[in-house]
């Protein structure tokens, strides 16, 4: 085998090991976006149960409150019972 023809052979691989990277750079890349639109679409999911999570706790606060002032009288025994049952389990 001549120069001439190793040159040609290490031309040919080395612009095979170039396309490859080139690949594998493209596939990174759209690797890449794909979890970063995943990643995005988390967040947004993320935000939509905190708010249905804020929005129920803040209605669920509104009835218990609303029952409170109706019923004081029970409000306080429920407390009370409660109170007595975490005494209770507390001591144990």
């Amino acid at each position: 085998m001549d120069t001439e023809q190793v040159k040609a052979r290490i031309h040919k691989g080395t612009e095979k090991i170039q396309r490859s990277a080139e690949t594998a750079a493209e596939k990174l890349a759209n690797g890449a976006e794909a979890l970063g639109r995943k990643v995005d679409a988390t967040g947004s999911e993320f935000g939509d149960i905190a708010r249905r999570l804020r929005d129920g706790t803040t209605e669920l606060s509104e009835e218990v409150e609303k029952q409170a002032r109706l019923h004081p009288l029970a409000t306080f025994g429920f407390a009370f019972a409660a109170g007595l049952i975490v005494a209770r389990a507390l001591r144990r």
